[in-house]
């Protein structure tokens, strides 16, 4: 797990509980049993779609694709 953040209401209660795992890809499907919708990004694309979610783009700074982009 890359971390957790929890959100909270206007009055302080708890709204939402986020867990953020980093999984490694090895097939994507046409379909799959929820079907959401799905958005693929590059590390960069990601970080850009994040900009007014700074705790999400955080955490995505900790996982190994940015470890890859240092190197």
């Amino acid at each position: 797990m890359l971390g957790e953040y929890m959100d909270y209401d206007m009055l302080e209660r708890p709204k939402t509980h986020f867990y953020f795992y980093e999984m490694h890809v090895t097939e994507v499907l046409d379909q799959w049993p929820e079907m959401r919708p799905r958005e693929w990004f590059t590390f960069d694309e990601a970080i850009h779609a994040l900009r007014f979610k700074p705790i999400m783009q955080r955490v995505l700074k900790q996982s190994s694709l940015a470890l890859a982009k240092q190197s």
